[in-house]
């Protein structure tokens, strides 16, 4: 009898992954020439994955070695008051319509088949058509990495903010169906690919390391 109950058990324990998978995976077709013809990959010329300290809905104070609580917009103004070593700042001012700069600790450019992996990664990995899946309640969400898109300017133009400990992702300018991806509570596999991505450009913080 307890054979059974337990052989029971995990059939609808694997029928459960089983269709947890199939609800979210590669349902996408875009080839890759097309996919770099679209927004926002077609106009960039750089594609960078950075970490960085983040301020995001903190339910701790931020401070500093002394003890000292600091207010801080943005990573940026974080970075500078703790004397952290940062990479390099990115502004992102112009697409939020505010003041605000991620200060990179970490920085990792793409090259051209990483691209094409991030691509596929963005447009083609979604919900299955016609499946409907659980939406978040969730509210957490603090982000320590992003995927920056910049152009032949060197201006970042679009950015990707991900919060791999929250499982929740936010694109700059909006993307309605992109970020509605975010919401879903059946597609963890969309940020176990992501997580892969960075780990293999050799970005921890964030993704190995939180401190």
């Amino acid at each position: 009898m307890r054979k059974h109950y337990f052989a029971a058990f995990a059939l609808l324990f694997m029928t459960c992954l089983f269709a947890q998978d199939k609800a979210c995976g590669w349902y996408g077709t875009l080839a890759a020439d097309k996919r770099r013809a679209m927004p926002p990959f077609a106009s960039s010329q750089k594609i960078v994955l950075i970490s960085y300290f983040t301020t995001a809905y903190s339910e701790k104070p931020i401070v500093d070695d002394k003890g000292e609580q600091i207010i801080a917009e943005d990573s940026a103004s974080v970075a500078k008051k703790m004397e952290m070593k940062v990479l390099r700042e990115y502004d992102v001012s112009h697409i939020l319509g505010k003041p605000k700069k991620f200060a990179a600790l970490e920085v990792a450019e793409l090259n051209p088949s990483e691209k094409d992996s991030l691509s596929r990664w963005f447009f083609n990995y979604r919900s299955k058509p016609g499946i409907d899946l659980n939406m978040q309640t969730n509210k957490c969400f603090t982000p320590r990495n992003a995927v920056l898109f910049i152009d032949d300017s060197g201006k970042v133009f679009a950015y990707i903010e991900v919060s791999f400990e929250c499982n929740r992702f936010v694109i700059r300018p909006d993307v309605a169906w992109f970020n509605q991806l975010s919401l879903l509570s059946d597609c963890d596999g969309k940020y176990n690919i992501l997580r892969d991505i960075f780990r293999q450009k050799k970005v921890g913080y964030g993704i190995n390391i939180l401190k």
